[in-house]
């Protein structure tokens, strides 16, 4: 049924799977959110966001790794890393600038506190760097910006970056900020250090979460094992359908740690 009906046959369900993480004003969602019941989410991919032949499935969680990871896989990271020519990745490299990567604003994580958060970062970083400031808008900003956003403008001298379609290696800042962006993952991949705000960030596990180091950088081993995790979210089509996908996140729904 309509995503807008909580229909009463969705309380008679052990297990809901839920397509995007537009969570926001979507009944059913919100009703799968609250139910305790153990729930998969299918998005984009983590690793091709613009160009994607993945998906990614979580558990328990619309906000990246608020939900459930399952353990490392090395080899399943290499299999990921081969996939899309990751290569070069986990050296740090120098850069100009701390870009801040804005989350879409129809995000779970950011419902309504965009413009607070993005105005702090900015106000922060501004009084311990006298590096360029970036704001790297999202590419699906389908929401217009309020007085906050203008006042900030009018306050601090920032710069403007855009999130293109052509995806590939991403420009190389001296930091990068971000609250739960998919862009964390392939910036710190390529040597970008990173701060991350939110502890459902992607790469909160293994970087600054405060802009007081921006020159901070993790060691190739913590990096490997985290996007050995990672990689276990990133599934082909084909990979579901014989049951691969299944045979990892099983064991993490049946024992619903919500």
């Amino acid at each position: 049924c309509h995503d807008s009906i909580v229909h009463q046959e969705l309380r008679n369900c052990d297990l809901y799977v839920m397509m995007g993480n537009d969570v926001k004003g979507r009944r059913a969602k919100e009703f799968v959110y609250k139910s305790g019941k153990p729930f998969l989410v299918v998005t984009g991919s983590l690793f091709n966001v613009k160009n994607p032949t993945m998906v990614r499935v979580s558990v328990n969680g619309f906000v990246n790794n608020m939900s459930q990871l399952p353990d490392a896989d090395y080899s399943r990271w290499e299999k990921i890393r081969k996939y899309y020519n990751f290569n070069n990745i986990f050296k740090k490299r120098e850069g100009k600038g701390v870009v801040i990567a804005l989350n879409a604003k129809t995000s779970p994580a950011q419902f309504d506190g965009l413009e607070d958060w993005l105005y702090n970062t900015v106000k922060t970083v501004s009084e311990n760097t006298d590096q360029p400031i970036y704001i790297r808008h999202h590419r699906k900003r389908k929401q217009g910006y309020t007085d906050k956003y203008n006042q900030m403008l009018q306050e601090f001298k920032v710069h403007q970056d855009g999130d293109t379609k052509q995806g590939g290696i991403p420009r190389q800042y001296a930091a990068a900020i971000t609250y739960t962006s998919t862009f964390s993952v392939t910036s710190l991949m390529y040597g970008t250090p990173h701060i991350a705000t939110h502890p459902g960030n992607f790469v909160y596990d293994i970087t600054q979460s405060e802009p007081i180091d921006l020159d901070w950088y993790p060691d190739e081993d913590s990096l490997t094992y985290h996007y050995a995790k990672l990689a276990r979210t990133e599934w082909t089509l084909e990979e579901i359908s014989n049951g691969k996908c299944w045979e990892t996140l099983e064991p993490l729904l049946r024992s619903n740690p919500q």
